[in-house]
Formats: structure tokens, sequence, C-alpha cells
């Protein structure tokens, strides 16, 4: 969950120069003080905030949303989701990510269809 913090925390800093420091501090924290192994593959599996918004409305219910909301805090934040889809676009060309799109040409692929990229790029 490295680059998944890194982003969706990234995603509320707005100055470059505390964005790096922010980034140099989890790096170092995750990989050198925890010793947690630097992924040899990531795939980011590109959602645009939008779609990934609506998507959370098809979601069962969840005990930690109260008042019968759909979304969480984050989720209901779609300026949120925007900074944190840039960041995690940032950090895919940092890391050498493969970036799968889920949705192409306006449509959401199936499951299967997204599968199919994702084994491809293990494969390669």
């Amino acid at each position: 969950f490295t680059l998944s913090s890194a982003a969706h925390q990234g995603g509320k800093i707005k100055s470059s120069k505390e964005l790096k420091k922010y980034w140099q501090w989890l790096f170092n924290l995750e990989f050198k003080v925890l010793g947690l192994p630097r992924p040899n593959l990531t795939i980011l599996l590109h959602m645009p905030a939008k779609t990934a918004q609506q998507l959370v409305l098809k979601k069962a219910p969840r005990n930690y949303i109260k008042s019968g909301k759909k979304k969480d805090i984050h989720e209901a934040d779609l300026g949120h989701l925007k900074a944190a889809e840039t960041r995690y676009l940032k950090l895919a060309n940092m890391f050498k990510a493969r970036v799968i799109k889920c949705v192409e040409g306006g449509k959401l692929l199936t499951p299967e269809e997204i599968h199919s990229k994702v084994w491809e790029n293990i494969n390669i």
C-alpha cells in the first residue's frame, strides 16, 4: 500500500517541494526503516476519478460509513480523487509501473478485459 499512501496523501499536498519531501520520508520509512521489499513489478489499474466515484455507488453497504451514505469522506470528494489520480500517474512514471487503462473510448472495460491486460503485462 506504499504507493496508495503516496498517491492519496500526496494528493492533499499542493506544494511540489513539500510533496517531494513527503514522498522521500514515506519511501525511506517503508523501504529502509521498516525494510518492506520494493516491488519488482507495479501495475497501475488507471480508473478515471469520475468513473471510480460512480463505481462506489455499486458497492455493498460498509459498516464504517454512517448515515446511510454510500461514499466515505474521500470517495465523496471528486477533487481528492482527481488529485490522487494525478499523483498515481506521476508515481507510475517514477516507478516505471505498467499502466492499464480501465476505461477506453469512454467505456468501462469488463473485469475479464482488465484481467487479460494484467495477464499480458505479467507475461512480458
